[in-house]
């Protein structure tokens, strides 16, 4: 086997040319990673309204490398065009189809999901497998990401026979278990996927259409991005239905934590904050409290607490619990910083909690990249209780910026942020603070012990200063990753 390989990523979105969520960060980070390892990456994305923009934006060229073809999604007729341009050190191949990528919204527009949606990907994932044979490439393993990519390997199964895709091993990363990609049954046809295909042991559902499950039965290597998310997925709790079908494919489940891009994010030369930072020095960590105090209203008082929240408003994210917890949580002395939108019965639930305790909480209900950033720089908590959570990236940024973690240990939240023990402390490993159960009291106690750990200075500034030197760069996750890529294009299983 070469000591280099040839890897292809199947993606619905891609940072930074689109991204609704977590997924388009993994994309956008991962390939660059194994690039800089010495494999090739070919990843495959839909040339979307906001790509086009993007591309205009980050002055990237692109070279148009298959002109057209034509595919067939039931008895539709769609043609297709493969766009290639270099980012980041991997090759970037955007798959053009106005007719079905030209418009607004990746997956939906306000509110509402594109109606052939399943069409549209269906056919993505198809003219990504065809492109990647007509263009030669010679893959050694093909991974796919999330529902929107899921018939990847259900294809290369039972579709396509032709050298280039058949035999070669697909990898399938489960970014997050609640979105399956469930379709009434009437549209299999536009899966182009022989009968066989409709039934139990594949894409058959409770009588609907279930995209991931297909997948994950067809893959060889199913991943998720991290280890603890794995083992939770196996439950009734988690599992999202899926369970079942998980503990049969189980031999082939493994866990990948993500890593961050720890050049965007790095307090030392972070361009959004108003001065820079780093373990050495934190005087402009004090800096940055400051001027967010000061651009939300709140008091600029250097010796209160300011926790932050960057989060989707969603009951998936303990929204709710710290609502139900606020007259408890706005007795303590500290101030709360929420930046966000989501469940508009959360955004008028903030907005009276705020109004009514301005110089305490303030609340942003959109998404502004700077301020985000300004938030992890400026605040010295940050509070993730979420019910579940595959990774977490949020609590990763925040160790960087010596923001200490408050969260419920979930995902990838369990395996990063080590509990706040006296034995952990002592040993010196402790990362941040666990909720002791999920609940609005147990929120209210996670926050105390921070409080009180916040109290005794010397204490926490050691603290901070052991998060900051933590490395959660893409390189480790990246060997993983190139481990598991290695043993499948030898032969040799997931496992």
């Amino acid at each position: 086997m070469a000591s280099t390989l040839n890897l292809g990523f199947v993606v619905s979105e891609l940072a930074p040319l689109c991204k609704t969520g977590g997924l388009a960060d993994v994309a956008g980070a991962l390939p660059p990673a194994l690039a800089q390892l010495g494999h090739t990456v070919y990843a495959f994305c839909p040339l979307y309204s906001e790509v086009r923009r993007n591309l205009e934006k980050l002055n990237l060229n692109t070279v148009q490398v298959i002109p057209q073809f034509p595919l067939w999604t039931g008895e539709l007729r769609h043609v297709f065009a493969v766009h290639r341009a270099e980012l980041h050190g991997f090759q970037l191949l955007l798959v053009e189809c106005d007719e079905l990528f030209g418009r607004e919204g990746l997956y939906q527009v306000e509110g509402h999901d594109h109606p052939d949606n399943l069409i549209r990907f269906s056919a993505f994932t198809r003219a990504s497998l065809e492109a990647a044979m007509l263009m030669g490439l010679e893959l050694d393993v093909i991974h796919s990401h999330d529902w929107q990519a899921a018939l990847a390997p259900v294809q290369a199964r039972h579709r396509y026979r032709l050298p280039g895709i058949a035999g070669v091993p697909q990898v399938l990363t489960i970014h997050n278990l609640g979105y399956q990609g469930l379709f009434p049954p009437d549209q299999f046809r536009f899966t182009h996927l022989p009968a066989e295909a409709f039934g139990v042991d594949c894409i058959e559902f409770y009588g609907k259409l279930n995209i991931l499950k297909a997948g994950i039965i067809c893959a060889d290597a199913i991943t998720t991005v991290s280890p603890q998310y794995s083992r939770e997925i196996l439950t009734s709790e988690f599992g999202a239905g899926l369970d079942g079908v998980l503990r049969a494919q189980e031999h082939k489940l493994s866990g990948i934590i993500n890593g961050i891009d720890t050049e965007d994010w790095n307090p030392a030369t972070d361009p959004h904050l108003p001065a820079n930072y780093t373990a050495d020095n934190l005087a402009g960590k004090a800096a940055c409290k400051a001027q967010l105090c000061r651009e939300l209203g709140l008091t600029d008082n250097p010796q209160r607490p300011l926790i932050g929240m960057i989060t989707r408003l969603a009951a998936q994210k303990g929204l709710d619990l710290v609502i139900d917890a606020a007259v408890r949580l706005l007795e303590l002395d500290f101030a709360l910083v929420v930046l966000g939108t989501g469940d508009p019965y959360l955004h008028d639930a903030f907005s009276e909690l705020a109004a009514e305790h301005p110089e305490q909480l303030a609340v942003a209900l959109k998404f502004d990249n700077r301020l985000a950033h300004l938030i992890e720089a400026g605040s010295d908590m940050f509070l993730m209780p979420s019910r579940y959570e595959p990774c977490g990236l949020n609590q990763l940024y925040s160790m960087r910026y010596g923001t200490i973690p408050i969260v419920n240990p979930v995902g990838g939240l369990r395996d990063t942020v080590i509990p706040h023990t006296a034995e952990n402390v002592e040993a010196g490993v402790a990362r941040g603070f666990w909720l002791p159960d999920l609940s609005a009291e147990g929120l209210v106690a996670a926050v105390e012990q921070a409080l009180e750990a916040y109290a005794s200075r010397e204490t926490w500034h050691s603290l901070v200063r052991h998060l900051m030197s933590l490395d959660f760069s893409w390189a480790a996750s990246a060997r993983t990753y190139e481990e598991l890529y290695r043993r499948l294009a030898a032969g040799g299983g997931s496992a």
